[in-house]
């Protein structure tokens, strides 16, 4: 195993190993007596789904392999707990709020760092997503992110189209799940509601083109 396909393991690992803390901690929360079973169970078919895809849909693409390996590791969360939750959109809202906190301490600390650069927090914001754009963004989305700026409006417009997921769990016939996986991005939105209350923040969802949108601007605009 070569560096780069090292690294984006341990990426992979820390994802399912983050989801699975805060999915245990929920399910004893709400009384789930089979909660430890479920873990289990999960951790056992998540590689299963992952294994068998990617023979079944060969590539050599390691930011593919990283993307399909969380694709996986959800859809096995997702069809773990349906015999627990029998109303889809309980689960689903369970899961997104699950997914929204995983990379919060990331977020937050990259774009503290950002904020050391300018003191106008949306400029500052658009600078720490010109280096993703150049460099983490490269490494970890491929082409999956579009990134408009409007400074006369002091607006920034990020949109989500990341093709893969949705090829991934249209062929699992689970297309209603590509957008609730995609809510580990809400991270950017818990952070700037909790840190930055100057800045507003709003999420669309195209349902049709399976994308998600952000549009960032301050308040008094």
């Amino acid at each position: 195993m070569n560096f780069k396909s090292a690294f984006y393991n341990c990426l992979n690992q820390k994802y399912e190993k983050r989801f699975v803390k805060i999915l245990t901690l929920k399910l004893l929360e709400n009384n789930i007596e089979q909660a430890y079973q479920i873990i289990e169970e999960i951790n056992q078919k998540a590689p299963l789904i992952f294994e068998s895809y990617i023979k079944n849909n060969k590539t050599s693409d390691k930011i593919a392999i990283m993307h399909i390996r969380l694709a996986c590791f959800f859809l096995s969360v997702y069809s773990s707990l349906r015999i627990c939750y029998k109303e889809k959109e309980n689960l689903l809202k369970l899961l997104e709020d699950i997914s929204s906190q995983i990379f919060y301490n990331e977020i937050k600390f990259l774009l503290k760092i950002s904020f050391l650069f300018s003191k106008n927090k949306l400029i500052a914001i658009w600078n720490y997503f010109i280096l993703l754009q150049t460099s983490i963004i490269k490494l970890f989305f491929s082409d999956y992110i579009i990134l408009e700026k409007d400074y006369q409006d002091q607006k920034i417009h990020i949109i989500i189209k990341p093709d893969i997921y949705v090829t991934f769990f249209e062929k699992h016939k689970s297309e209603s799940l590509t957008l609730s996986f995609l809510s580990y991005f809400d991270a950017l939105i818990k952070v700037i509601e909790k840190n930055y209350t100057q800045l507003l923040i709003e999420k669309k969802k195209d349902l049709n083109n399976f994308t998600i949108s952000y549009l960032i601007y301050y308040g008094n605009k």
